[in-house]
């Protein structure tokens, strides 16, 4: 009974789900715009009545979605539509008739419409006119007269909307500099016959202004009045940093706009000059904020697997957060994430687990809105962390118990675990956040890191000894792109910069940290729309410089001895730098970075003797002996090495990415890294290259994103390095040298 009744329910809500053409009617599959050079047919298409029926997932119609009917009367009307689009993308000879209306079937047709664009008008002049009496400054003239020319360029179709902004943002420099009541106006001679047009814009200054009362709506929880507010007005006013008499700025405007919505307890803001007409005899121009409150506190619950060439994971994520903590618009989150690691599973070694590996993540964020000053937000970040440090690995070693010289010769050796490290690590940040002129953000913290080292498998090597690091870090970002979520056009420009423990004023650890080093890492990245709005091309290129100076000597100079057997046995010195590396170093590979490898797989592959003892029972199933007995204690087979941090890092990627349809978008991208063992060294002729496609599901939080990437033979690196890895070692997927990555997020 229980089945017929849940099997009736299937198909109850799949008859729902789905949708049918209406009788005597056809529905549209496809619509195509022919001959559409000079206008993208995608943004033509979004202007018109007469659509293609979307597909479900981007795969089926008449799922979910209702099926779009096929029209005449509307078609004939949607020429016009087009038409007029044209002549306001300054096409005003465009012509669009209905080439052929393709019945597929019954009740099934595709559409197909050709436009004849003509010659466009072009902008011939530019002016920006201003009263003879005005004594508007020189450079406020300057950045009006730019505002405009940036969008109508002399010889480039004259667009209308480009046209109305242009005015928008010729007021906007005006109103910045001080003169609320400016007034400017518009005009544009268009020429059909020489097919050129002549637009000038005219600014009325008025004087300048300055700000008045501030009047702040929204706080009242319940509209009452009686109960207190919830969240305090004194800390908004503090937050908008306006005083009445203050240098009238709609610049000022934005940026208390987007200061109050950085407190993260409105869920919308709107401030609003009240600028009457005509305009008061002071010149005072009073504003009205409006807020509204979002939720003040949330619970998250939630979890995740993760699955790729190097550990499997399941992981739960609890999580609180309270945006008045305290009051005050004090904002406190913890977020904690336990988890284990199924080792030695892996998506290029689907196995059983042997050794489950737990491991969590426990994260506070205390912030306190208004420190030192208005605009200014200080943060305390307390962490502690316990993790296995997990590496790349080709196949399993054994425990050999018959052993002649270096070689075994045990026929049927059983399994051994290698060696697995973890970490303890309690660590703090404390900083301040600042965004100045809406698109610089400057983050300045110190941050205090302790690792201690622990065995999950295997005996702890005697010579891992815990570490501090200890170093104040400054993060500058100018972001001009247009989206955070969804970046279509603009350009991102960021840098980090570190000095751990004395850094280069010290050769000795001292009690401010274990290491003391310069690192430095600048990238930027930028979107440009190709043709079509539909269509991105991003691009992105850091590079990262290190700077040791009381470490890093055996990373730069000795990592060749792992194949030397005359080479001095590794000392207590290189197990610390190799330690430190850890932590220090550049790697690179992974879902963000290079979608070819693994995450961290990209560097310099070595002995590491902390994660393979020097201990004649480690073999592998070849045969080869994992460590020989020589005094050297080196690794003598390839399949020992693991990737250690590099010195000198640089990395690039191309994407192209395509909406295909409502939240489903596909990007081909390309991606290349290197990482050197030399101090400020950029190695062109190490690319490993990486060519792929991927995948997005579009979400609120952003885009749910699945990569495939394949390492191109012959555009890796020279033949013969010595520290790099062969693609068994990185790991194969069915034999080929590809790696899959998943994630939430654009990869830049």
């Amino acid at each position: 009974m229980n089945r017929r009744l849940l099997l009736l329910a299937w198909l109850i809500s799949a008859n729902a789900a789905c949708t049918s053409v209406p009788k005597g009617k056809s529905a549209v599959d496809d619509v195509t715009i022919r001959n559409a050079s000079a206008v993208d047919s995608s943004d033509t298409q979004d202007k018109i009545a007469t659509a293609e029926t979307p597909k479900f997932l981007g795969l089926f119609r008449g799922v979910i979605y209702e099926y779009e009917v096929f029209d005449r009367f509307v078609l004939q009307r949607d020429l016009a539509r087009i038409e007029r689009f044209y002549r306001a993308r300054g096409y005003y000879d465009a012509k669009a008739r209905a080439g052929r209306v393709i019945q597929k079937n019954d009740n099934h047709v595709a559409v197909e419409i050709v436009v004849e664009e003509g010659k466009p008008v072009l902008v011939d002049d530019l002016q920006v006119y201003w009263p003879k009496d005005s004594n508007v400054p020189d450079d406020v003239r300057l950045h009006a007269y730019l505002a405009a020319k940036k969008l109508l360029r002399p010889e480039k179709p004259f667009d209308e909307d480009k046209y109305k902004q242009a005015q928008d943002d010729v007021k906007k420099e005006v109103t910045d500099a001080g003169y609320a009541f400016a007034i400017v106006t518009r005009n544009a001679d268009v020429n059909i016959t020489t097919h050129k047009a002549f637009v000038s814009f005219t600014v009325t200054p008025d004087q300048p202004s300055t700000f008045g009362e501030i009047k702040i709506e929204g706080l009242d929880p319940d509209g009452a009045g009686p109960q207190k507010p919830e969240i305090p007005e004194d800390i908004v006013r503090r937050t908008i940093a306006i005083k009445p008499g203050d240098k009238y700025s709609t610049a000022e405007i934005d940026s208390a706009s987007a200061a109050l919505t950085d407190l993260e307890v409105f869920a919308s803001v709107k401030i609003v000059p009240q600028l009457s007409d005509p305009p008061p005899a002071n010149h005072v121009v009073p504003l009205v904020v409006t807020l509204q409150p979002a939720k003040l506190r949330a619970v998250r619950i939630g979890g995740g697997v993760e699955l790729d060439q190097l550990k499997t994971d399941v992981h739960g994520v609890l999580g609180w957060e309270d945006h008045n903590f305290l009051g005050n618009l004090r904002d406190l989150s913890i977020s904690f994430k336990p988890g284990v690691v199924l080792y030695p599973t892996r998506l290029n070694n689907l196995v059983a687990p042997k050794n489950p590996l737990p491991e969590e993540k426990l994260q506070v964020t205390f912030k306190q809105p208004s420190f030192l000053e208005a605009r200014t937000e200080g943060f305390i970040r307390p962490e502690f962390n316990v993790y296995p440090i997990i590496v790349p690995q080709t196949v399993p070693t054994v425990r050999c118990s018959n052993v002649v010289g270096s070689q075994c010769f045990e026929g049927d050796a059983s399994a051994a675990n290698q060696t697995v490290i973890g970490y303890l690590e309690p660590k703090v940040q404390v900083g301040l956040d600042r965004l100045f002129f809406r698109h610089l953000y400057v983050t300045l913290s110190q941050n205090e890191q302790f690792e201690s080292p622990f065995a999950y498998i295997g005996t702890l090597d005697d010579r891992l000894k815990p570490i501090l690091l200890s170093y104040p870090e400054l993060k500058t970002v100018l972001d001009f792109t247009d989206s955070k979520l969804h970046p279509h056009k603009g350009i991102y420009i960021g840098n980090t910069i570190q000095i751990a423990g004395g850094g280069p004023f010290s050769r000795e650890a001292t009690f401010i940290g274990t290491a003391n080093d310069v690192k430095i890492q600048p990238e930027v990245r930028g979107y440009v729309p190709v043709v079509s709005r539909r269509l991105t091309l991003a691009m992105r290129a850091t590079a990262g410089f290190l700077f040791p100076q009381n470490w890093g000597d055996y990373i730069r100079h000795n990592l060749n001895d792992f194949a030397n057997p005359n080479a001095a046995p590794i000392s207590d010195t290189d197990v610390r730098d190799l330690e430190i590396d850890l932590f220090r170093g550049f790697l690179s590979g992974g879902p963000s970075e290079n979608r070819g490898y693994p995450t961290r797989t990209i560097g310099l592959y070595t002995f590491v003797p902390f994660f393979n003892p020097s201990s004649v029972a480690n073999q592998v199933k070849s045969g080869a002996a994992c460590v020989d007995t020589t005094a050297s204690g080196k690794a003598a087979s390839d399949a020992c090495r693991t990737p250690v941090g590099g010195m000198s890092l640089w990395e690039a990627s191309a994407e192209l990415r395509v909406l295909i349809s409502g939240p489903l978008s596909e990007a081909t991208f390309c991606d290349s890294s290197d990482v050197s063992p030399e101090i400020a060294d950029i190695r062109l002729n190490h690319p490993h290259i990486s060519c792929g496609v991927g995948a997005r599901y579009d979400t609120p939080v952003g885009p749910i994103r699945l990569d495939i990437g394949y390492r191109i033979k012959g555009l890796q690196y020279p033949s013969g390095d010595p520290l790099e890895p062969s693609d068994q070692q990185i790991g194969l997927i069915f034999g080929q040298p590809v790696a899959i990555s998943a994630g939430i997020g654009e990869a830049f």
